[in-house]
């Protein structure tokens, strides 16, 4: 296969791995842009799909590398791009600042939705619920998968704020404009889940986890079987994702080292795995509060408190936390024995989302 058609047929597998959710179509992108550009130089688009490609799969170094490539800085895509490199760096001011140069040359969804997540981080809820719906705004009526995953966003924000009601009407919507998309069918059974409708919830996630080949809604089901008290049935779905998650390591790719950690920490009980994969996360991405809450979680299930306060203390002044985070902040508190701090953080979770803590969440 000869440059051009690599390049053809790494932006096809970009697109094909959004549709289904399976990151090995972007590591084989990736790999189709490295063999294409091996010889030679690159054209301002190929090294933005590359820079994007690489942040998609937590490779932040390579997009450091491809986006100091692009020679005309004046793109707005540039500018979104390395906004997306500074969130994931934890430079939530820079972000900003690069997503507002971008605006100003390109009002659109695409950075729309970009300054709504980074609002989600900054704790700004309702701010970040504002922008998605600007966002849908700019999107045409042929464009009705975007339109899908915008209401998908937006059901997220009202599910992590146990708003279930509204979280169900946005996915509904989704689903009703653009139906059998993964992510509206993986959300909606997160949801019926958290509602109690155990059946729905089971047929959506085996559907999901099938149709994506995505290991990490095959271990959400798994832990779906869990919580239902079914143990023998999560087993297999629990093997899958391990089986992925391990594979994509030993092939030195970094995109499931998260996951990895917060299996061993939750599912496995291995706790030596789970802070040995949570420590090389952070070494990539040491700016990224959930990366650190995830290594406090593994040392305090090693049993080390106290390293465990300290980089949960760290995570929590990264941006404003989300419940998940609040929540194993207040269990290593009350570990340390510091019971008035557990109690607080415990009713910040209480404040973020009444029901966290009664209801099912997946692994994400």
């Amino acid at each position: 296969m000869d440059p051009p058609a690599q390049v053809r047929r790494a932006a096809w597998l970009q697109r094909r791995g959004g549709l289904t959710g399976n990151p090995e179509d972007l590591v084989e992108a990736a790999r189709l842009i490295d063999r294409a550009t091996a010889a030679g130089g690159t054209s301002d688009p190929v090294a933005l799909m590359a820079g994007m490609l690489a942040l998609d799969l937590h490779r932040l170094p390579d997009a450091r590398r491809w986006l100091a490539g692009v020679r005309d800085r004046e793109l707005w895509l540039v500018a979104a791009t390395e906004g997306d490199l500074a969130v994931q760096d934890g430079r939530l001011d820079d972000a900003a600042a690069l997503y507002a140069r971008a605006r100003a040359a390109h009002p659109g969804w695409e950075v729309l939705a970009r300054l709504a997540n980074l609002a989600m981080l900054r704790g700004d809820r309702d701010g970040a619920d504002r922008l998605y719906e600007q966002a849908e705004a700019d999107v045409d009526a042929k464009s009705m998968r975007t339109f899908a995953w915008l209401e998908v966003q937006r059901g997220r924000g009202a599910f992590a704020r146990g708003r279930l009601d509204q979280a169900r009407l946005r996915y509904d919507r989704a689903a009703g404009v653009y139906s059998g998309d993964w992510q509206v069918e993986a959300r909606r059974a997160e949801l019926a889940a958290a509602r109690g409708e155990g059946a729905e919830a089971l047929a959506g996630y085996t559907h999901a986890a099938e149709a994506s080949g995505n290991p990490e809604l095959a271990q959400a089901l798994g832990e779906l079987y869990a919580y239902l008290g079914r143990p023998a049935e999560a087993a297999p779905w629990y093997q899958r994702a391990l089986a992925a998650y391990t594979g994509s390591v030993e092939r030195g790719e970094v995109h499931y080292l998260h996951a990895l950690a917060a299996y061993h920490a939750d599912v496995s009980g291995d706790a030596a795995a789970a802070l040995r994969w949570a420590e090389k996360d952070r070494e990539l991405r040491p700016g990224v509060a959930a990366v650190r809450d995830q290594l406090a979680w593994a040392l305090f299930r090693a049993g080390r408190v106290g390293d465990a306060r300290r980089e949960s203390a760290a995570a929590l002044v990264m941006g404003a936390p989300d419940p998940h985070l609040l929540y194993h902040a207040a269990m290593i508190a009350l570990a340390a024995g510091r019971s008035d701090e557990g109690a607080a953080l415990l009713r910040r979770v209480a404040a973020e989302n009444p029901v966290y803590t009664t209801t099912f969440h997946a692994h994400h």
